[in-house]
């Protein structure tokens, strides 16, 4: 929240916060290997994503009810930001 009208602009990835929250379990020799393969996020992609309740126009909305094929979900529990 602390990026303004993030919704609006690009996010660029920031090294110093991947190696902390998603880069830990990652040796630090390659660690930058790593993020130099990451890119710019669509400020309005982020917004849907993760903030999905105030989301008006319901883009991340599923309905879960018609949903027939499987269903794989897994996060990785060593990494910090998923804690």
């Amino acid at each position: 929240m602390g990026l303004g009208v993030f919704w609006k602009t690009v996010i660029n990835p920031d090294f110093d916060l991947a190696r902390v929250l998603s880069l830990n379990c990652i040796p630090d020799y390659e660690q930058r290997t790593v993020f130099d393969k990451f890119g710019p996020e669509s400020g309005r992609a982020f917004f849907e994503l993760f903030f999905w309740m105030f989301d008006k126009i319901g883009a991340t909305k599923v309905d879960i009810a018609a949903v027939t094929s499987p269903v794989c979900a897994s996060r990785a529990s060593r990494t910090r930001w998923c804690r």
